[in-house]
């Protein structure tokens, strides 16, 4: 059986991939049109500026971990490749400051509105594929992915979630 901190640490790592997954853009100085993204625009370094989660079921219930000293960059190439880290602080992890490497390719669907992230390597059940909404104005993006979930009252059991996710571009 997985110990506590372990179980903890594992769903940090969790939020540290969907944290990559939201970071794509495009500098378009206006919000985005469906027919203007393009995997080419998106390259460039990436900050998260806002990570938050919120409960489904209670949108008072929430949290957004960059105020909790979580820090993530990315740098996404041309074709969609991404390489980046995750810090993620001692007050997240309970066992002192801890920084993961990211790494992967990012996919439009065939609605340009939703961006594909898949994880190399993929690490199940947390560095697995996922999709998220995406909009960008300027070199600001906003990701949100309604269908997540999270483990709010940390029982081992992921509650429903939305993550909100905003970046701005270096």
């Amino acid at each position: 059986m997985i110990d506590r901190a372990k179980r903890r640490t594992a769903r940090l790592l969790m939020i540290a991939t969907l944290a990559a997954g939201g970071l794509s853009g495009c500098d378009t100085g206006s919000p985005m049109e469906s027919d203007m993204l393009k995997l080419e625009d998106l390259a460039g370094v990436w900050q998260v500026t806002s990570f938050a989660v919120t409960s489904n079921d209670d949108p008072a219930v929430g949290m957004d971990l960059t105020q909790m000293g979580m820090a993530t960059t990315i740098s996404l190439g041309t074709q969609g490749n991404f390489t980046g880290s995750v810090l993620l602080p001692g007050l997240l992890t309970g066992l002192g400051d801890v920084t993961v490497p990211i790494a992967g390719i990012m996919r439009l669907m065939d609605d340009p509105n939703y961006l594909r992230i898949d994880f190399v390597p993929e690490i199940p059940p947390f560095f697995t594929a996922m999709q998220s909404e995406v909009e960008v104005v300027g070199n600001i993006l906003t990701l949100v992915d309604e269908f997540s979930d999270f483990d709010f009252d940390q029982d081992g059991v992921g509650e429903p979630a939305t993550w909100h996710i905003v970046a701005a571009r270096n």
